[in-house]
């Protein structure tokens, strides 16, 4: 398994319960992406679960193969 780690480049940190945020990576002053989940912080680096990791279906069923999807479930 992945994390990536992000270094804060403004000084800022994060707080208990920002873990589970999504974390995105400005690339311009106009674009950014998203990079992935916080799951924790130390000395001005965060510590984040990979985008591409959460949507990867195998990480969550251990029956899983590639040809797995997930789709999203409408909300009534």
């Amino acid at each position: 398994h992945e994390l990536l780690l992000v270094q804060f480049t403004t000084g800022a940190t994060t707080m208990g319960g920002d873990s589970g945020s999504p974390v995105v990576i400005w690339l311009s002053k106009t674009e950014c992406t998203l990079a992935g989940m916080h799951v924790a912080a130390r000395g001005g680096i965060a510590h984040v679960i990979p985008a591409w990791s959460l949507m990867r279906a195998a990480n969550y069923f251990s029956n899983a193969d590639d040809g797995v999807t997930m789709e999203p479930v409408a909300i009534a």
